[in-house]
């Protein structure tokens, strides 16, 4: 069990990086990102100010990607045991 919370664990955390990686590069928003601004100005006021890109891509696709990576950990895990 404490493998697979591992194997799940790394692999979400790599698909991440590559997801940040993305993001940054695209200057889309992510979390961190958001709460960040989120502390300077009020929560409508970000939510206007971004675009419907950016909004599908912190509300829907991120998280679609960290799931990719959460599905990638459990079929690895079944591979190695």
């Amino acid at each position: 069990m404490i493998m697979k919370i591992l194997i799940t664990g790394y692999c979400i955390l790599f698909v991440a990086i590559i997801a940040n990686t993305i993001a940054n590069t695209m200057q889309l928003y992510t979390w961190y990102n958001f709460i960040e601004d989120i502390m300077k100005n009020n929560f409508k006021d970000v939510l206007c100010s971004l675009n419907l890109f950016k909004i599908i891509w912190l509300f829907l696709i991120y998280p679609f990607c960290l799931s990719i990576g959460y599905k990638l950990g459990e079929e690895i895990h079944k591979i190695i045991f």
